[in-house]
């Protein structure tokens, strides 16, 4: 891992090492990591990416589904912005960016040979699914209202600056498995970070946030890095476990009931089964 780790830490952690352990350990808390200048050695920087998209637009090489906008803090899809033939629409896309709203291209690394080699990076070190996705803010607009993602953020300002705001999770789970449902509870004052072209953002999965420009318009690069929860490899056991139970296999019809006792005989199975040697 040291070889793949010194270079994640040179393109994202201004070098540091210790800090970008953050991406690979288990952390007690959900601690949110700014690098200022962390990405000033990363190649991605170079690219600036308002021009790019126009002419992806231009050649037709950007999709109807590779893209969506997010309009007074909700994320819309982009019927309006497509052209006669369903693709995306160049004057459509530049007066939506004129009117506030965000433009967020999926999938980027498609369009981007230095993106492509970051994001296989950072699967073949993390060992678990990563994507990437590019943001591009018009001055003194919001982003998505208060959320929270499911996946760790890795978040690399290209150019301009924008303002995080960072809170701790209230009444809801610290933890979730699921999309925000609505507005998250938070608790507490916000963290204030101020990205600016070179800094890096780790924001842990579950985090609750909004972002916003102020005086100039913004470009940044978001690496999304799924995590892998306990109660995950639980369910692979228990697949794992049922391919070798017909009974456990068999179809429950609407008409039937299965009690809380037949579940518990077999959650006993299951048990018993995981502290077989082989099951480990």
């Amino acid at each position: 891992m040291a070889e793949p780790l010194g270079r994640i830490a040179e393109l994202f952690f201004g070098g540091d090492q210790h800090a970008a352990r953050c991406l690979f350990e288990q952390s007690d808390d959900q601690t949110v990591l700014h690098v200022p200048g962390g990405a000033r050695n990363n190649p991605i920087l170079s690219t600036d990416w308002m021009p790019q998209v126009a002419t992806l637009i231009d050649n037709n090489d950007l999709g109807p589904f590779e893209f969506d906008v997010i309009l007074k803090g909700t994320a819309v899809l982009p019927r309006e912005l497509l052209d006669l033939n369903s693709q995306p629409s160049a004057p459509a896309i530049d007066r939506a960016l004129r009117q506030g709203a965000t433009l967020r291209v999926l999938g980027v690394s498609r369009f981007d040979p230095k993106c492509a080699a970051q994001l296989q990076l950072l699967r073949r070190a993390l060992q678990r699914g990563v994507f990437v996705n590019l943001y591009l803010t018009p001055a003194q607009q919001p982003g998505l209202n208060l959320h929270y993602d499911l996946e760790d953020s890795l978040v690399v300002q290209v150019r301009g600056e924008k303002h995080w705001r960072l809170y701790e999770a209230g009444d809801g789970p610290k933890h979730p498995i699921a999309p925000s449902a609505g507005t998250p509870s938070v608790s507490g004052e916000p963290t204030h970070i101020h990205m600016r072209a070179g800094d890096v953002l780790f924001v842990p999965s579950g985090v609750p946030h909004t972002v916003e420009t102020r005086q100039s318009p913004s470009q940044h690069i978001t690496f999304g890095v799924r995590v892998s929860r306990q109660i995950d490899l639980l369910g692979g056991l228990l697949e794992q476990f049922a391919g070798g139970e017909e009974a456990l296999r068999r179809p429950v019809r609407s008409g039937e009931h299965i009690s809380r006792g037949q579940l518990a005989d077999w959650a006993n199975s299951f048990e018993r089964w995981l502290r077989e040697p082989e099951a480990k």
